[in-house]
């Protein structure tokens, strides 16, 4: 928002002001959770009523991943990684990472109960949230997860686990940077504190309810429709002027373009707005006669197809697998299922081949159940294929006329 906004202030402030915001997200979290913080209180070092190690240890200790990347990387992280684009590929790691996360836990029992590993894996996932776009909650609780915390649990101390580390970086913010705030003005903090503290209690209360409801899978569709706009908004322009820019172009630029371009294509919700088919033309006109260059730009754009397209059947295939279809809807489900255990080799094939229908292909793959491995396999096979014959197509061309 502060991109979109066109906030032109010192990076260095607006970092310390998203600190100051999060204080609004701690007391909701000391709020929320104020009768699991009683016991905390009372009793900081005896084990809980299952045997599991006290929390207040385990928090602490959780805690010591984030504290290291903080102190050493935080400089080098607000100079590198404060863009859209980085922003919207966290966005995709965080979605991907939640649905891996879901599929572990269906196949083995959840724990409630946290021990030292479950607590330093929570942490590892904390940690690597420092990065801009990469979810603190999103990543605990995956992580959590996949040391096989059940998902309620997993949330409930992704959560807590989030009091000492907001705490230490608003501490550490109040020291360091203070001056530096109060140059944007005591009421535009206070604002931004009732808004943060309002939005977080409501956001806490619903994700929850939405993850006993219906598991995190469907956060991921969130992320990744907002990733997709992002990048979007942010290639669009460039994507459509290419065939107008020059031919001194570098390479990396090229082949970046192609497979953004190519993965907005693939994505449902950008897909009727992104013109992968000529972007793939313009930039093979644009290297001409480099057979090597061509070559490169193919995988890289396939690449951006199969990412693309899972971002499409994932989803898909977890929505099959939760939501509670109605009877009308089991025998469409289930003739879904028969079509693509017979044909579903050559629809994934060749139905990536035209741009419009690829979105739907992916989709009504993961909703038939189409087995992942089959899917995968015959995609990524497609995607090169057609890449390929269009790549050689527009390079044949260009060197006959």
């Amino acid at each position: 928002m502060q991109h979109y906004l066109g906030l032109s202030l010192d990076p260095n402030i607006l970092q310390h002001f998203d600190i100051v915001l999060h204080a609004g997200s701690l007391i909701a979290i000391l709020v929320y959770f104020r009768s699991t913080w009683l016991k905390v209180l009372k009793r900081p070092f005896d084990n809980e009523k299952d045997g599991s190690p006290p929390l207040l240890p385990l928090l602490i200790i959780a805690t010591i991943p984030l504290a290291i990347i903080g102190i050493y990387a935080a400089d080098w992280i607000e100079v590198h990684t404060r863009t859209p684009i980085f922003v919207a590929f966290g966005f995709i790691f965080t979605g991907i990472f939640l649905i891996v996360s879901g599929w572990y836990e269906s196949r083995f029992a959840g724990k409630e109960s946290v021990g030292w590993k479950q607590a330093i894996g929570s942490g590892v996932g904390q940690a690597l949230a420092v990065l801009p776009g990469f979810s603190r909650s999103g990543l605990t609780i995956a992580s959590g997860r996949l040391m096989g915390l059940s998902a309620k649990r997993a949330t409930e101390f992704a959560f807590m686990l989030g009091a000492p580390a907001l705490s230490g970086a608003l501490v550490f913010t109040l020291y360091t940077g203070a001056n530096d705030l109060m140059t944007l003005g005591k009421i535009q903090i206070l604002v931004g504190f009732v808004c943060s503290l309002t939005s977080s209690l409501i956001a806490i209360h619903f994700l929850i309810k939405t993850i006993k409801k219906y598991g995190l899978w469907i956060w991921s569709l969130y992320l990744f429709l907002a990733a997709a706009l992002i990048i979007a908004d942010e290639m669009m322009p460039f994507v459509k002027a290419l065939p107008d820019i020059g031919i001194d172009m570098d390479l990396r630029i090229l082949a970046g373009t192609l497979f953004i371009a190519l993965f907005l294509e693939a994505i449902p919700v950008t897909s009727a707005f992104v013109p992968g088919f000529t972007t793939i033309i313009a930039v093979i006109a644009i290297l001409g006669d480099d057979p090597w260059a061509i070559a490169a730009c193919i995988p890289i754009g396939a690449m951006g197809l199969i990412l693309g397209n899972l971002l499409g059947y994932i989803p898909a295939r977890q929505a099959r697998v939760k939501i509670r279809w109605s009877e009308n809807a089991d025998q469409k489900l289930i003739k879904a299922h028969k079509f693509f255990r017979k044909w579903g080799v050559l629809a994934v094939f060749f139905g990536g081949w035209w741009a419009p229908f690829r979105p739907f292909i992916s989709i009504a793959a993961g909703i038939s159940n189409m087995r992942p491995a089959r899917y995968v396999i015959t995609m990524v096979l497609g995607s090169l294929t057609w890449v390929t014959i269009v790549a050689i197509g527009a390079s044949s061309l260009i060197q006959l006329f």
